[in-house]
């Protein structure tokens, strides 16, 4: 709003329009897999029409990120700017190290060089990938109903980590695998933090890649699909 020329004065509001959401492409494309929206995105032109998801990307990058967030913050050093872009993808769902931010000098060529489901599905950062759609999905969902999201990272002392920690409405917590197999352990922090913050059983989820819900007396297993389309 740096450059408006216009007052502000008496304006009713200010709208954040966010990329769409699993749900709504899955409003005008029933059979999109989440993996593939993982990749593809959700900004409406890539589904309006028929362009290399790469290069959308691309072009996005080098013309609204590089020359306004360059722009707004007085960034002199181009080069550097694209280097924190790929370090920020590399530690996407990651607890941020900024000692480890300054000192690593790679670079991730297009952020993390997925560009396809076999990409994503291959690459060691798909766990990471799918954390993020869980946290920004129910983002997206609540800022859309005018809610302020009240989503949160868990981790204590002792090293006990929750994913998610879901506090908006009803409170919520869950891990996020990555693979098609669940595994009794995969819970196990849900069944420690659970009863420590009080959260009901039904409301302690794992959400993984597979297309099964499971119900246990201590837990749900969700399937990521479903989760997405969960409240919409």
């Amino acid at each position: 709003m740096e450059n408006i020329s216009q007052s502000l004065a008496g304006r009713v509001g200010v709208t954040h329009l966010l990329p769409l959401s699993f749900a709504e492409v899955g409003g005008a494309v029933p059979e999109i897999a989440v993996e593939h929206f993982m990749v593809r995105g959700g900004y409406p032109r890539l589904y309006q029409v028929d362009m290399p998801y790469e290069v959308y990307h691309q072009n996005d990058i080098r013309t609204y990120r590089e020359r306004d967030v360059t722009q707004l913050l007085k960034v002199q050093n181009i080069a550097a700017f694209r280097q924190l872009l790929g370090l920020l993808a590399l530690n996407t769902s990651n607890v941020i190290n900024y000692t480890g931010l300054a000192r690593d000098l790679g670079f991730l060529s297009h952020l993390l060089r997925i560009r396809d489901t076999s990409d994503l599905v291959g690459s060691v950062h798909v766990a990471a990938v799918m954390e993020n759609l869980v946290v920004a999905e129910p983002a997206k969902h609540d800022v859309h109903q005018g809610v302020s999201p009240e989503l949160f990272f868990y981790r204590d002392d002792s090293t006990i980590e929750i994913d998610l920690l879901d506090l908006t409405d009803t409170p919520r917590v869950i891990t996020v695998k990555a693979s098609a197999t669940y595994r009794p352990h995969q819970a196990r922090h849900l069944a420690t933090i659970g009863p420590t913050l009080g959260i009901e059983p039904d409301q302690r989820w794992v959400v993984y890649r597979r297309t099964h819900t499971q119900r246990g007396t201590e837990h749900r297993v969700v399937p990521v699909a479903a989760y997405l389309l969960f409240g919409n």
